[in-house]
């Protein structure tokens, strides 16, 4: 297809044109007028330097226009072509005093990334520069610059570019420029970390691992907290885990937790260190439970001491995080004891007066002990769940009939989330049946008014229909009604109310 005239005449006018807003409306006109397989074409018969030059201004329209247009130009471009034949437009970009044009070279980068990282390795400037952005305030610009060496960082040679100077260099320079700088460089190690073994021994070498590992013992309880959010997030995967067992590191962790009655500073770490130990035991439960006994004696004495509600609240929850697997919970059986006291203070919560957001916490805890999907049941799991069910009082079931009534909207939603858990064990199926009011309660749609209420019903509803075990344990008859229940879906709305709405109208 050829060039539309007016398009060609229009960028060879806009360098000497006076009005050079109007001649950047009237290309976005037409451009934005083409169909994408025009503009396709179109870029490949026309040069466009001349809009990257219209960016030398302070006048923030003419860069928004500029922007635009080249946005529209470019993407429709090949990525890595972009990459290449806009090399110094595209480092002029990273470097420009506007936010717009940073968001714009970035994009263009990424997308040169994710189709070539090869092609973007050959410009070893536009890495260092990318480095640096690291540093500015903006953090959407701060984020995308990041994911960008992330992606670098996949391949071999990536990381033989990012880890060597001038690259390297880079980042030690902009490691100084502060904490709040340093922990956005911490974040992308970590991420980097995360990629494998390979990847983890080059942030060894660079010193960047050892850099964060030192925050630990500064005299400053933020940056030691931020340095336990960076560390738990290194921690998740089993390579991360055991480099940082290697190192002294998660010993050094528990140590933190050990001195936590001895020094008053370190209360405020233990919440950190709790999450910490928390998605570690998440992926590796068992290897917590058995290699580190005092967080877990620190853990559960945590939830029976009602002199903290923040740190009770925080202990319940990581329970309720390790044991939401199947290998959680068999490692949670093994300290039964302990286990039977959180599921009865999380019991004694559910039915006090406590506010409302606590409880919330409680329920969600709760929900991640007891879940188990139909393909992990067996008899000991179903047992354990069964067992724990019932430490949470005399009566569980009226407990969560009771929240199902109160007027908070949250309350409400959450307490259908935990019912959901339950729907696909038998022994709660049969529970449920046997509760009187129980299954017209689950039928009845006016309970809820809101659609985060509607939809979590419509869940239990669902779940129950799905389950293997529903029709032998409710019946033909009431099968029948949570089918059509689920076939009408969440929002259904009975022809009789519909009726009277009208005529109320």
């Amino acid at each position: 297809m050829a060039v539309p005239t007016s398009l060609s005449a229009l960028l060879d006018a806009l360098p000497n044109s006076e009005n050079k807003l109007g001649v950047l409306g009237d290309i976005k006109l037409i451009v934005n007028s083409m169909n994408p397989n025009n503009v396709r074409e179109s870029v490949r018969n026309v040069s466009f330097n001349v809009i990257f030059e219209c960016l030398d201004t302070t006048d923030s329209k003419q860069i928004k226009a500029c922007c635009d247009v080249l946005d529209k130009l470019l993407s429709a471009s090949d990525a890595v072509s972009v990459v290449n034949t806009f090399h110094r437009e595209l480092l002029l970009g990273l470097n420009h005093p506007s936010d717009t044009v940073q968001r714009l070279t970035l994009s263009q980068l990424l997308r040169g990334a994710q189709a070539s990282v090869q092609q973007v390795l050959q410009h070893v400037d536009v890495i260092t520069v990318m480095v640096n952005i690291l540093s500015l305030e903006n953090l959407d610009i701060v984020q995308k610059s990041a994911q960008i060496l992330t992606i670098l960082a996949t391949t071999p040679d990536g990381l033989e570019v990012l880890f060597h100077s001038p690259v390297i260099d880079q980042f030690n320079h902009v490691l100084q420029q502060g904490d709040i700088v340093a922990y956005r460089v911490f974040e992308w190690v970590v991420d980097v970390c995360s990629l494998g073994h390979e990847a983890m021994n080059c942030c060894t070498a660079a010193g960047l691992l050892q850099r964060l590992f030192n925050d630990l013992h500064k005299n400053d309880v933020l940056i030691q907290l931020n340095c336990v959010d960076m560390l738990s997030k290194m921690a998740i995967s089993l390579h991360g885990l055991q480099y940082l067992e290697r190192q002294g590191v998660v010993h050094t962790l528990e140590g933190m937790m050990e001195g936590v009655d001895s020094d008053p500073m370190m209360h405020f770490l233990l919440p950190g260190l709790l999450k910490f130990f928390g998605r570690v035991g998440h992926r590796h439960p068992r290897k917590v439970c058995e290699r580190f006994p005092r967080f877990l004696s620190t853990l559960l004495t945590l939830v029976e001491d009602d002199s903290d509600a923040s740190l009770q609240n925080i202990a319940v929850e990581t329970v309720g995080f390790i044991g939401h697997t199947v290998e959680g919970k068999h490692a949670l059986t093994k300290h039964t004891p302990q286990i039977n006291q959180v599921c009865k203070k999380i019991g004694q919560v559910l039915s006090s007066d406590a506010v409302s957001l606590r409880r919330i916490r409680f329920l969600v805890a709760l929900s991640n002990l007891l879940h188990l999907d139909v393909s992990e049941q067996t008899t000991e799991l179903l047992s354990t769940t069964e067992s724990w069910f019932y430490q949470l009082s005399s009566d569980p079931l009226s407990v969560f009939m009771k929240l199902a009534k109160q007027p908070f909207v949250e309350i409400r939603k959450v307490n259908l989330e935990l019912l959901d858990e339950l729907a696909n064990q038998p022994w709660a199926q049969k529970l449920m049946n046997n509760y009187a009011g129980f299954k017209e309660f689950l039928l009845d749609r006016s309970t809820e008014k809101t659609k985060e209420g509607k939809e979590a019903k419509y869940k239990v509803v669902r779940t129950l229909v799905n389950a293997p075990t529903t029709l032998d344990v409710f019946g033909r008859v009431y099968m029948m009604k949570l089918r059509e229940y689920h076939n009408e879906g969440p929002f259904y709305v009975t022809a009789e109310t519909a009726v009277d709405y009208e005529e109320a109208s």
